[in-house]
């Protein structure tokens, strides 16, 4: 039978210095929102329905986003209450990516009176990044919703504007996103888009 000892050899190592670089960002808040354009009217979407739309960024620089705005409207007390899910994509080169920046789920419950809703995301650490971010809100059924019948209606409804540009991709119950290029019923040179406001912090 062996018997093994291991003695101990102490070793003196070189200095190791850690650098941590902390991003900065302006004070400043920027504001960004989907469409300037001051028209907005409701649209009803059905249970299961996401829609992610385009926040596009004016400088070249990276950030944070640190608020979002929806704006809703109640058009009538019989149409099935409804929840919302944010979910946050990335921008790539060609445009619209599935690659989710955030992972942890955001329910807003809206009650049926609200104008408009602000979701704070200081905390969050979602990263704005040089082309922009894609803003997906899915249309959730809650559980004490039964539905009678397969054509219905949700409330409070997501308010829409018009855009210039295609910044819109849709899917239903995570199928195959698709493009989105419906033109307004209001403006026929426009792009029917959720009115959207975003607040965000750029890197000095």
């Amino acid at each position: 039978m062996l018997n093994i000892q291991l003695l101990p050899k102490v070793e003196t190592l070189n200095d190791v210095l850690v650098l941590s670089k902390t991003k900065q960002y302006n004070k400043h808040k920027t504001n960004l929102s989907t469409s300037k354009r001051k028209q907005v009217f409701p649209t009803s979407i059905p249970f299961g329905y996401e829609i992610a739309t385009l926040i596009e960024k004016p400088k070249q620089k990276n950030g944070k986003l640190i608020a979002v705005e929806l704006k809703f409207r109640d058009s009538s007390r019989d149409l099935y209450e409804t929840y919302y899910r944010l979910v946050f994509y990335n921008v790539h080169d060609f445009g619209f990516s599935e690659e989710l920046i955030y992972y942890e789920s955001i329910i807003i419950k809206p009650e049926k009176d609200t104008k408009n809703y602000k979701i704070d995301l200081e905390d969050k650490a979602i990263p704005f990044g040089i082309k922009g971010i894609f803003v997906g809100i899915e249309t959730i059924k809650p559980d004490h919703i039964e539905i009678i019948n397969s054509l219905y209606l949700t409330t409070p409804s997501i308010l829409h504007t018009q855009g210039k540009k295609e910044l819109k991709f849709t899917r239903f119950r995570s199928n195959n996103w698709s493009k989105h290029s419906r033109k307004s019923v209001f403006k026929k040179k426009y792009y029917a888009i959720p009115f959207i406001k975003t607040k965000v912090l750029f890197e000095k």
